[in-house]
């Protein structure tokens, strides 16, 4: 089985490929990456017509790779998975959908964290937007850590991951019992978020195991 993911940071990749090999070793993953989706969604503040077009080709190009389902690995991207699916022959998911759902779903306040500028806003939308059309009206709290997403790319994990932690604690006690990370790059911080009572929620694990679901209806 072959399933491409499409990246906006080459930090991206790393995480997705080590939660593939300890969940679906036999999973072949195609990576396709262009940095520039994420440093031009940074400057316009979100997705415009010149970055939807970006994204476009990087889609279409992983579509003629042979593969069996598609993830977008972006957290701004992700909303476009659906937009895109009737064009495709195989499943596309955004890779943050199941986390989005399973954190509202909880019922428990949730804390959303991120470290890139457009990424809490637009997942935050994401979530709103689920809510309302189940019916609930979800309590969050958001920080967005920008500051360790420029740690992660001088090579500073350790910075990184420190600063997220520390966003999360103060989430934690201000009273939210769910935590949502809401970038890829941030899945390895949910080892040093162990603690009772507590929900820590990342997108590698619950995308990955929505796209082997679909792709095993698909070839059904």
């Amino acid at each position: 089985m072959r399933i491409g993911f499409i990246h906006a940071t080459c930090n991206a990749v790393a995480p997705i490929m080590e939660t593939a090999r300890v969940l679906y070793p036999d999973v072949t993953v195609v990576n396709f990456v262009d940095e520039q989706l994420l440093e031009h969604a940074n400057q316009v503040g979100g997705i415009d017509p010149a970055g939807l077009r970006q994204f476009a080709k990087l889609l279409f190009s992983a579509a003629q790779a042979n593969l069996d389902g598609i993830v977008v690995a972006c957290t701004i991207y992700s909303p476009m998975a659906a937009y895109f699916q009737p064009f495709l022959e195989v499943p596309i998911v955004g890779i943050d959908r199941a986390m989005i759902e399973q954190a509202v779903d909880s019922g428990e306040k949730i804390g959303l964290l991120g470290t890139t500028a457009p990424s809490v806003p637009a997942m935050k939308q994401q979530m709103l937007e689920y809510a309302a059309s189940v019916g609930k009206v979800p309590v969050m709290e958001t920080r967005t850590v920008a500051e360790a997403m420029a740690r992660l790319r001088a090579g500073d994990l350790q910075a990184h991951d420190d600063l997220i932690r520390w966003a999360a604690l103060e989430l934690i006690s201000e009273g939210c019992t769910t935590i949502v990370l809401s970038q890829i790059t941030m899945a390895r911080v949910k080892i040093l978020l162990q603690i009772p009572g507590i929900t820590v929620l990342t997108s590698p694990e619950t995308g990955l195991a929505r796209i082997m679901r679909l792709v095993k209806q698909n070839q059904t």
